[in-house]
């Protein structure tokens, strides 16, 4: 009961930022959705043996944050020149903003064939030559939605819950007007695209820690695998605070030099686009390109060059810079750090490719390193994440709220 209690005190008021420093990194009480090899032990002859499990393959899923609706509304029903009756109107398909509701499950419930609205009744001297009027088509889909057609063109956003966009119409029943010839409901193919992806998106090069990174944020320190491969496709998980709050969690294989023009790497992009915040990872030794080794901070550079040509808003963005290994031999942390100080002094220091005209506004930098457990590092990082999330938070529903202020102000105007 008091577990209850504090769950649902805890969804109906949000920590403040000044709350987050009380909190502390959990080490056991998460969930992993790795299945880890766990040894065995029997003892036979009072000699203890161990038998390694084979480890089961992981399956990573990969994101779903679109799917494509093909919706038709209702036919209208055909009039009567005899009777000079009116045929009634088909029905029209709306999308709904539903709670809860999830891409996955949407794509689950409704079929691949098109989805019709029913269609209008016929005039007939049984409906006193008036047809009725065919049911609206209501779609559940989840909120923070934005709506395309087929050729890209935007139809609207649900960004609210039980808010309704009308999607396809239905035809007009047959009167004198169209000389009792009743018309087809729109056919309409619409792209239902995910507003928000994931809260936090991890970026950086190949190799430099991102997959370890993700790890250690979302599992127990004590079920910590160490990974074996790079990463090949984007995946998100989930951490949770000790007041319940939960975030998501992006993973993104390594940037490349010139993704936003490769299919692929538009897509990944495109998930980093939509996350409220951004984590750069870095290793502090250098990483290796497709052309050629660069150290700590022709990486970022590079990091910094590749979102500025795809979307330079993102750079505004709240950002947090994890730099690995920043306490092994080679490290070029300590520089590093002098040279974000002074951005327009040491750009011109890098290879004109990698020079960006913006730069990233990151809010703390923080020196780790991932392959031992740094228990106080992660938890600093979990604090400095919940501050910016909610600081985020907060400057967003300031906005909404002032924008509904000065639509009220403008209805009362006029």
């Amino acid at each position: 009961m008091v577990r209850l209690t504090a769950l649902l005190c805890a969804r109906k008021y949000r920590a403040t930022p000044a709350a987050v420093k009380d909190i502390k990194f959990p080490t056991g009480s998460l969930k992993s959705d790795l299945n880890l090899a766990k040894p065995s032990k029997s003892k036979a002859a009072g000699v203890e043996k161990t038998e390694n499990k084979p480890k089961e393959p992981i399956v990573k899923k990969k994101i779903l944050d679109s799917i494509v609706l093909n919706v038709q509304g209702g036919t209208g029903g055909s009039g009567s020149a005899k009777l000079v009756g009116k045929g009634g109107k088909g029905g029209d398909v709306y999308f709904i903003a539903t709670k809860g509701e999830t891409l996955a499950g949407v794509k689950e419930k409704l079929p691949y064939v098109k989805i019709h609205a029913e269609s209008g009744g016929d005039a007939t001297n049984a409906n006193l030559r008036l047809g009725k009027s065919g049911a609206d088509k209501w779609i559940p889909v989840p909120v923070g939605v934005n709506i395309y057609d087929n050729i890209g063109n935007y139809l609207g956003s649900l960004k609210k819950e039980n808010s309704a966009l009308l999607i396809a119409k239905g035809g007009q029943g047959g009167t004198v007007k169209n000389k009792f010839r009743f018309g087809g409901g729109q056919a309409v193919t619409a792209k239902i695209e995910l507003q928000v992806v994931a809260d936090v998106g991890i970026l950086g090069l190949q190799g430099a820690g991102k997959t370890t990174l993700l790890q250690q944020l979302t599992l127990p320190l004590s079920k910590l695998p160490r990974p074996t491969e790079l990463t090949k496709y984007a995946e998100t998980r989930r951490m949770v605070y000790p007041d319940f709050r939960e975030m998501s969690v992006l993973d993104t294989p390594g940037i490349w030099s010139g993704m936003q023009v490769d299919f692929r790497g538009q897509k990944i992009l495109s998930y980093l686009r939509r996350t409220r915040l951004l984590m750069i990872c870095l290793d502090a030794t250098g990483s290796k390109s497709p052309k050629r080794k660069l150290n700590l901070f022709e990486s970022y550079m590079c990091l910094n060059k590749e979102i500025e040509e795809y979307n330079a808003k993102m750079l505004e963005r709240p950002t947090v810079v994890v730099v690995n290994k920043y306490n092994q031999d080679g490290s070029q942390f300590e520089l590093f750090q002098e040279q974000l100080g002074s951005l327009t002094d040491f750009v011109g220091t890098v290879h004109p490719s990698l020079r960006p005209e913006k730069f990233f506004q990151p809010k703390h930098v923080v020196g780790m390193d991932l392959r031992i457990k740094e228990e106080d590092k992660l938890n600093e990082l979990w604090r400095q994440i919940r501050e910016l999330m909610d600081l985020y938070e907060y400057d967003r529903l300031d906005k909404e709220e002032d924008g509904e202020r000065f639509i009220r102000m403008q209805r009362n105007n006029d």
